[in-house]
């Protein structure tokens, strides 16, 4: 039993956790695991966690700056060397040497006042940096689900038209029996044999590039979800495509679904990061007030000595206004730049939104159109065989029916594929 289960541990050591030989993963799967291994998402947490430490290394500008300094020296003879004359006692002069060696420590605490604005506006930049770092990493996770399902559902699209291939072979060599049975008989000539033999040989072709399609989107897909591109193991769950219920219940007026626009939001930030830099920058030029407190130590005569002070401290820049002026101006231009690139935008969101809602109705109506094709071509075939066998159309009839019924799936397939594609995006962008 325990050697049991050292082989259990060492299978499970061997294979990852993420990805296990010979499973199938649905679509919740797949967009879970490009979500957790995309490198381009995780870079973007990175940026996400360094604006939050931005944030927080802002707040600190609040507090007050504290620092302590020391210092000891031994000189080779004493600094001070003088003197001193002594009338009292007939002038005798005495010599006088100090500072040969001393030391002194003192900390300093200064807390800032008034900073032009610069602190409260500095911490609200933060803050809107921090805001901005976590929108942009939602429009990413947003295009990863986009690409992901894409490359899931065309995938699927693929695997109903080789069902339909499966279905036409299938169909095609019930007729080639009939066929070559009829030729052997001397009913009918071995050219109709050879023209089954051909769609045959054509259905051979369509499988191989259908075939080869869906290899190379498993391989994009499995690149995609972290798995890499040796995908011989790897498949999505079996999905049937089914007409879906009307976009309708999806509708947002673009006028509110504008609002919910991350690509808004941004702009809206942007404008205010704008603002706040030009308050920053005239605040540079506005005087500083700061007060503070030390506390010294020293030793320079051989005695001990400390004491406290406090203090308070005002700058006032001069020069600098003469150009902080026109510093001040060139970035409210930026902010009005943002302003109205932000009225424009919001214009174009709008026209996005009504064109991908568009978009959507063709996809579901190709559907509905499709699915009456699909009907058709049934009966049309159904017919035509029956007629077939009765000698009353030709073989190429016949064979003319079957295409029309595998053009008909390939178009409910295709419409399906794009259908869910564009259903994805239309969320997105209506922030449902």
């Amino acid at each position: 039993m325990r050697n049991n289960y050292i082989i259990i541990f060492i299978i499970l050591s061997i294979v990852p956790t993420q990805y296990v030989y010979g499973q199938k993963y649905n679509k919740e799967q797949c967009l879970k695991m490009a979500i957790d291994n995309n490198t381009k998402l995780i870079n973007s947490h990175l940026s996400e966690k360094e604006a939050s430490l931005t944030k927080e290394e802002a707040l600190t500008k609040y507090f007050p700056t504290v620092s302590a300094s020391g210092l000891y020296f031994e000189a080779s003879k004493p600094m001070v060397q003088m003197d001193m004359t002594l009338a009292a006692m007939g002038g005798i002069s005495i010599p006088i040497e100090m500072l040969e060696k001393g030391k002194t420590a003192s900390v300093t605490a200064i807390q800032p006042i008034f900073a032009g604005g610069r602190i409260i506006n500095g911490n609200k930049l933060a803050k809107i940096g921090s805001d901005v770092s976590k929108l942009q990493t939602s429009l990413i996770q947003e295009e990863i689900i986009r690409n992901t399902e894409s490359y899931f559902w065309q995938i699927v699209s693929l695997k109903e038209k080789l069902k339909t291939i499966s279905t036409i072979k299938g169909q095609l060599e019930n007729v080639h029996s009939t066929v070559d049975v009829s030729v052997k008989a001397g009913i009918t000539t071995r050219n109709d044999l050879l023209r089954v033999e051909l769609k045959q040989q054509e259905l051979e072709s369509s499988e191989i590039k259908v075939k080869d399609g869906i290899s190379i989107l498993k391989m994009v897909l499995g690149q995609y979800i972290g798995i890499g591109t040796d995908t011989s193991g790897f498949d999505i769950v079996d999905t049937i495509f089914c007409v879906p219920a009307s976009p309708n219940i999806f509708f947002i007026a673009d006028e509110e679904a504008v609002l919910r626009r991350k690509e808004l939001i941004l702009m809206e930030k942007n404008i205010e990061a704008n603002e706040l830099q030009v308050k920053m920058e005239a605040g540079k030029y506005l005087p500083s007030i700061g007060a503070g407190a030390s506390y010294i130590y020293h030793d320079f005569l051989g005695k001990d000595s400390d004491f406290g002070l406090a203090f308070a401290s005002i700058s006032i820049p001069i020069s600098d206004c003469w150009g902080g002026s026109k510093a001040v101006r060139r970035l409210d231009l930026k902010r009005q730049r943002a302003v109205n690139e932000k009225e424009n935008n919001t214009e174009l969101l709008k026209v996005e939104i009504n064109q991908s809602w568009n978009e959507l109705q063709q996809a579901y109506k190709q559907i509905l159109i499709a699915e009456k094709s699909i009907a058709s071509s049934q009966e049309n075939l159904r017919i035509c065989n029956n007629s077939y066998n009765a000698g009353t159309i030709s073989l190429t009839d016949l064979l003319d029916a079957q295409t029309l019924l595998q053009q008909s799936n390939d178009l409910f397939c295709d419409a399906c594929c794009d259908y869910q594609i564009k259903l994805t995006k239309y969320l997105q962008i209506t922030g449902q």
